[in-house]
């Protein structure tokens, strides 16, 4: 391993095969922190390797069974990026779940979930459970800290008045 840029680093492996699987886990988690892993070559400067970019793995929980489906899957997690994988997991007491593995930018904050519907079958909440993620801060949707180190202040909600009767 060497330093070639602050936070930069350069890993040598012995073989392909443990250079494919090394990668192939990114991102990995260390101290609670993301350690991103990209392929290089000698003839792309390090400023064309994009770091911002890693595949995670979301879970969709609350979709109604009939859209429980890889198809309906692939189309919500289109709102996170691009997505690779989308397939029905069977999870404890046999409750089926959809799971995505989709490129994120981790530059933009990440959603905690849509609502997903139609006017003939109401709308509900889909929730994204977000796989081996670092700290995380659920107020912005930010990695990097989590809810109680984070800088910006909660803004209250307005609230109206109750009205008084005469």
């Amino acid at each position: 391993m060497e330093e070639i840029f602050p936070k930069t680093f350069q890993f040598f492996f012995g073989s392909e095969e443990d250079t494919t699987r090394v990668i192939g886990g990114s991102p990995w988690l260390f101290r609670n922190s993301w350690l991103v892993l990209k392929r290089w070559s000698r003839d792309q400067s390090i400023d064309q390797v994009e770091f911002s970019k890693v595949l995670l793995s979301v879970q969709l929980w609350g979709l109604p069974p009939h859209c429980r489906t890889p198809k309906m899957g692939r189309k919500i997690g289109a709102c996170l990026g691009r997505v690779e994988e989308s397939e029905v997991y069977e999870g404890r007491d046999k409750i089926t779940f959809v799971k995505l593995l989709v490129e994120v930018d981790t530059q933009k904050p990440l959603l905690p979930g849509i609502p997903v519907g139609s006017h003939m079958d109401g709308v509900t909440w889909v929730d994204f459970r977000y796989e081996r993620l670092p700290q995380f801060c659920y107020k912005r949707g930010h990695i990097g800290h989590d809810e109680d180190s984070c800088k910006v202040p909660t803004t209250p909600i307005p609230m109206k008045p109750a009205e008084t009767r005469n």
